[in-house]
């Protein structure tokens, strides 16, 4: 494992050298991004590096396929997540450590989702999308292993973008913003959990807590895994940055959320893009039922995160809360409620949102579904 220091230096090393290559050289350019990102990646899960370059220039002879056979065009594209799923959950009997659980868990899920928007994207696109331009736009290590999920127009930002020293000034703070996040926020956060935990460990003594008390965890666990997961985006955008790649923002201050349609529009962004594009569209045009669509596409999401009753419980709870916001929506009665009334209860609906995404993400991220009933119980009093 390389120390962090280690590879900060050697990504500067690396986004300097990108930069000296003329931008005429374009697949020279990539191909250093490519062996940086690969090395790196290499460095902490070998196997999903390996399957990375095989799953790019898998994805990239479908695309060369496609141009003259529009049945490959329209189906190869799905073959992709077969094979996340046979590299997910087949048992390669090895040891990881945290950061190759995480490549394995997310990081091979968010690298077929760039791949298969690549792929739909690429037939659009006024020049044709190199090999290169695959295997970079679906390796870059710094949106590898917890997106955000970029495509091709974030990278081609950097063709003819000339080198500013005022980019780097600004890569360097969102860096240092991350940096915060992850290991000051988040770790303050996590000596605060670990007081209810059983030996400094994940494993939460549910039965033994109170109600109030049950609360309290659930709230800081997703304060936490907002304050990881925003901190590893800032870093991502930074590292972006470094290269002249526009790496999409991934959060628009989701704790200020009003519902669980306004949480959704801040939080995830690009996963939210993705939904609505690849997964919900599809499924209304094909059925003909918005909401029927809007409910398949979440729950289906939430098995993409992990097959498990868990996250298939994540899944239907948020499509259904979905569902139900938009037809209470729809309810003439809103019209007759006073401005004042309605600008008091936005406090009160921001803590139900966020009360009712931390139920969810906590009864999904728990090891078993014995450990997330046993949550479920205690947060009701049983």
């Amino acid at each position: 494992m390389l120390a962090a220091h280690t590879a900060l230096f050697f990504v500067v090393l690396t986004a300097a050298i990108f930069h000296l290559i003329p931008a005429k050289h374009w697949n020279l350019r990539l191909s250093v991004v490519i062996l940086t990102s690969v090395f790196l990646i290499y460095a902490i899960y070998p196997l999903a590096a390996v399957a990375g370059v095989l799953f790019a220039i898998y994805a990239w002879g479908i695309y060369k396929l496609s141009k003259s056979n529009p049945l490959i065009r329209k189906y190869a594209p799905l073959t992709l997540f077969i094979l996340l799923g046979f590299f997910s959950y087949f048992d390669f009997k090895v040891d990881r450590n945290f950061y190759a659980t995480t490549i394995i868990n997310f990081g091979m899920s968010f690298y077929t989702f760039r791949l298969y928007g690549a792929l739909r994207m690429a037939p659009r696109l006024k020049t044709e999308t190199t090999l290169c331009e695959f295997l970079a736009l679906t390796l870059f290590f710094p949106i590898f292993a917890a997106g955000p999920i970029a495509y091709q127009d974030a990278f081609r930002a950097a063709f003819d973008k000339p080198f500013l020293y005022s980019d780097w000034v600004m890569g360097f703070f969102r860096i240092c913003a991350g940096v915060f996040f992850v290991h000051f926020v988040s770790a303050q956060l996590t000596e605060l959990l670990y007081e209810f935990s059983v030996g400094r460990t994940e494993n939460f003594r549910w039965h033994k807590m109170e109600v109030w008390e049950v609360y309290v965890v659930m709230m800081l666990k997703f304060l936490n895994l907002y304050a990881d997961f925003t901190g590893y985006t800032e870093i991502a955008i930074g590292l972006g940055i470094f290269f002249g790649f526009k790496i999409p923002e991934n959060f628009r201050f989701p704790l200020f959320t009003r519902n669980i349609q306004d949480f959704w529009k801040r939080w995830h962004l690009s996963l939210s893009s993705f939904i609505v594009t690849y997964l919900y569209l599809p499924l209304a045009v094909q059925f003909r039922k918005p909401r029927l669509a809007l409910f398949m596409s979440f729950t289906l999401v939430g098995l993409w995160h992990q097959i498990s009753w868990q996250y298939l419980v994540w899944g239907v709870g948020h499509g259904a809360a979905l569902v139900f916001y938009q037809e209470f929506s729809k309810l003439k009665f809103h019209s007759s409620i006073p401005a004042a009334v309605k600008t008091a209860i936005v406090p009160f609906a921001t803590i139900l949102t966020l009360s009712y995404v931390a139920f969810l993400s906590t009864f999904a991220n728990e090891a078993t579904l014995s450990k997330s009933l046993s949550f479920l119980k205690s947060l009701i009093g049983l």
